[in-house]
């Protein structure tokens, strides 16, 4: 997470030609630093990478198909080694619209404060990474949509401090 700490670091230009100011992009490293002070990675697992929707296999159990299950994970051409978190804040990066809370429980993630704390700075560091990428490409859309996703993250982070 340190690399990645720099790799954000390295980018702060292209954060604030994302749309965020001084100020908010020092707010950001700072929450990030405390992110690798505070959630040392002690657990290493095998990660997707680049998990998407479109990497996912559901199965639909049951007569009425109300339960539904994932029943297998495709192209594993991007793995990597990872914090348990991070496959969960690619997916939400890459998926915004998804409803927390069910992928939460489905993965079997811990319902506490303290893990959605990690969640959401891990995905702040993703996000931030995805908004300098599209501002090197100038795509707006992606800007405006990594902006918007930016701006909720650090929103609920302040939430959850006070």
């Amino acid at each position: 997470m340190a690399t990645e700490l720099a790799a954000r670091r390295a980018e702060r230009d292209k954060i604030l030609a994302g749309g965020f100011s001084m100020a908010q992009v020092d707010q950001m490293l700072d929450l990030l630093e405390g992110y690798v002070r505070d959630f040392p990675s002690k657990q290493w697992v095998l990660c997707h990478g680049d998990l998407s929707l479109k990497h996912i296999f559901v199965t639909a159990d049951g007569q009425d198909g109300a339960a539904v299950r994932v029943s297998g994970i495709i192209d594993f051409g991007d793995w990597q080694s990872g914090t348990p978190v991070h496959d969960l804040a690619v997916l939400r990066v890459r998926e915004p619209r998804l409803d927390l809370q069910p992928l939460l429980a489905g993965y079997g993630a811990p319902a506490d404060r303290t893990y959605r704390r990690q969640l959401d700075l891990h995905t702040l560091t993703i996000a931030l990474g995805s908004l300098a990428f599209c501002v090197d490409e100038l795509d707006q859309p992606g800007i405006q949509r990594s902006r918007d996703q930016i701006r909720a993250l650090v929103a609920d982070l302040d939430a959850q401090c006070r």
